[in-house]
């Protein structure tokens, strides 16, 4: 969406809307539709058009200066003649100006509010990846803190577990009170645990429907968890040439999509443009006037008509302020300009930024994932051998413990990739398509589908 327009967005905004409340009422509700709900509530987004509604005004506001103006009065009055009578008068008059040459002000003025509507639609397009990035952050944190509650639910049922099988050996005879301490207080830690989890799920639910309008207790639809280790496995893949490749790929990309970056180089090709504004207040200006007026004596009945046509020119003879608003407007475009290359070596910076993270959170879905699988077979291990008494209670404990931090590190680490494949499209300034190409070509057959399917 390199052009945004209020009314074509908010049609499309209206359109996506109807849609995903008919979503929502049939059943679980997508990413995809959930950009849709928040993108209709988004203040910011609809503010944004508003200045990009302003600007164009401003645009044919200043195209009709170009206009004739006209103007038009009328006067009645009385004198007072000799013998104490009095004379009525009436006169009106109609006159019309030109502005002819303006010294070249009105063409850089156009310059100017063009380059300012870019710079309002690069900021709609700036909010609006912001809003889709704010509901892209809610719906996987609602998800991740949906995955800590199954993950907390398991360690408290395994830690019931533990707890059962230490009453047993405790009234048995075969362990002592401290196995069944220690195993009452995991039980109870786990408990704990899983009270935090749904907690945390409340406030990411709250979040997403502060968001989008929705229910905190809708149904949401998940993600392909095969894929999402599919693209983690290519990710990892990848050698240190094929990222520095693909880095310097999206940069480009960045370069020619990012709104931000847009938004800043209008800015200062406007500002540059105030200086050749200043240079034209001392150049002369010329117009043309034309009138006409009637002049009706009642007493009379005479009328006498007076046409009127002239030539003005006006030259400002103050070089002194001139030249000080040349300077400051020079000033002004210099500070721009230094602004607009900060802004597009901090997109780059973090673009390259998100993307080292990327890499690392697709490395760590692999590594988590082979480090759980085995602390859950050396915690069967323990537990065996804590069964036929060759092993303590707190080898078993610190077992149990390694799971729960492996598998809580598995789900950051997946729903972390995610994350930051939604800000580094952002970053980039893409809706998807470019994005999901220049990233799949890197990834081998398939890629692009597979981000396809995960990309919104």
């Amino acid at each position: 969406m390199n052009r945004i327009s209020k009314v074509g967005l908010a049609s499309l905004l209206v359109a996506k809307l109807l849609l995903a409340g008919r979503a929502w009422a049939e059943g679980s509700l997508s990413l995809a539709q959930l950009r849709d709900l928040a993108l209709s509530r988004s203040s910011a987004l609809h503010t944004a058009l508003l200045s990009t509604d302003e600007a164009a005004l401003a645009e044919k506001r200043l195209s009709q200066e170009l206009l004739p103006s006209f103007e038009a009065s009328a006067a009645s009055g009385a004198s007072l003649a000799q013998g104490g009578s009095l004379l009525p008068s009436v006169s009106a008059s109609i006159s019309a100006s030109q502005l002819i040459w303006d010294g070249g002000r009105y063409g850089v003025e156009a310059a100017i509010d063009a380059l300012t509507t870019k710079g309002a639609r690069a900021s709609a397009r700036s909010a609006l990846l912001a809003a889709e990035a704010d509901v892209d952050s809610a719906y996987y944190a609602v998800l991740e803190a949906e995955a800590g509650i199954e993950a907390a639910s398991q360690d408290l049922a395994a830690a019931k577990d533990r707890l059962a099988l230490a009453q047993a050996r405790t009234d048995a005879g075969i362990a002592s009170r401290v196995d069944l301490l220690s195993a009452q207080s995991e039980a109870a830690t786990a408990q704990t645990s899983l009270v935090q989890a749904r907690r945390d799920s409340s406030i990411a639910r709250a979040r997403l429907a502060s968001l989008t309008g929705i229910d905190p207790g809708a149904s949401l639809s998940e993600l392909d968890g095969a894929k999402v280790e599919s693209l983690a496995t290519r990710l990892a893949a990848l050698d240190a040439a094929a990222i520095q490749a693909l880095a310097d790929r999206l940069v480009g990309l960045s370069q020619a999509s990012n709104p931000d970056m847009a938004a800043a180089r209008f800015a200062s090709e406007a500002a540059a443009r105030q200086v050749d504004l200043a240079k034209s207040d001392g150049l002369p200006s010329l117009s043309a006037q034309a009138s006409q007026s009637l002049d009706w004596n009642p007493a009379t009945g005479n009328l006498s008509s007076t046409p009127s046509v002239g030539l003005q020119a006006s030259l400002a003879i103050a070089p002194w302020t001139v030249a000080s608003s040349i300077k400051s407007a020079a000033i002004e475009a210099q500070k721009a300009s230094l602004a607009s290359e900060q802004s597009a070596r901090t997109v780059e910076l973090d673009l390259r930024e998100s993307l080292f993270n990327l890499i690392a959170d697709a490395e760590a879905v692999g590594s988590d994932k082979l480090a759980l699988d085995y602390a859950e077979e050396s915690y069967s291990a323990v537990l065996e051998s804590y069964k036929r008494s060759a092993a303590s209670v707190s080898s078993l404990s610190d077992a149990a413990a390694s799971v729960g931090a492996s598998r809580k590190a598995l789900i950051e680490a997946h729903y972390g990739l995610l994350q930051e494949l939604s800000s580094l499209s952002a970053l980039v300034g893409d809706e998807g398509a470019t994005f999901a190409g220049s990233l799949g070509e890197e990834l081998g057959p398939g890629g692009k589908l597979l981000l396809q399917d995960l990309l919104p």
